[in-house]
């Protein structure tokens, strides 16, 4: 069986968590016009990046649980290392990589205010880590396809998730540091 180990498992709950922590409780020092705030039609509010994380956790959901429904031919291995996956993934900065998405992961305003997206990106997060706490299915021995990274196991798509998340705080950081954003 190819499981995730115990290490790798309270690792990817424990960044999981880290990195959510850090998105809601920068969403909740700002007030309802800083959150809505986008200093362009391109850039995404802070609380399009919320409802952009809550979108992708669901798009995850989904392809993880395609591939674990998939039988696993045992002769699959992963194009990125765990590492790979984390660093290019988390990294935002005037030289990373920019990454645009899918339309169906573009916010749309679908929150009415900062307390309806931080609870669905909460509870969303619950239960990946409850499931992630509890699973017995085989993290390392299924596969689903990344564009950017290529085959990665089911394991590496709950560390991107992460990863994702700390990439989506950076942004946010940008965001509030730009001359425009409202001061309250």
């Amino acid at each position: 069986a190819q499981k995730a180990g115990n290490a790798d498992i309270k690792f990817a709950v424990n960044y999981l968590k880290k990195s959510t922590r850090k998105v809601i409780n920068f969403g909740a020092k700002c007030s309802e016009k800083q959150l809505n705030f986008a200093p362009n039609e391109l850039t995404w509010s802070l609380a399009g990046n919320l409802e952009h994380l809550i979108k992708t956790d669901k798009l995850y959901s989904t392809l993880i649980t395609s591939a674990l429904e998939r039988e696993s031919t045992g002769y699959e291995q992963s194009e990125a290392t765990d590492t790979e996956v984390i660093s290019k993934m988390s990294v935002r900065s005037a030289t990373s990589q920019r990454m645009s998405t899918t339309p169906s992961l573009i916010p749309k305003s679908d929150y009415k205010d900062f307390a309806e997206v931080k609870m669905a990106l909460s509870n969303s997060r619950k239960e990946i880590i409850q499931y992630l706490k509890t699973t017995n299915d085989e993290l390392r021995g299924h596969f689903a396809k990344h564009p950017l990274f290529g085959q990665l196991d089911v394991f590496q798509w709950y560390l991107m998730n992460a990863a994702h998340t700390e990439r989506h705080y950076m942004q946010m950081l940008e965001l509030s540091q730009l001359k425009s954003f409202p001061n309250k």
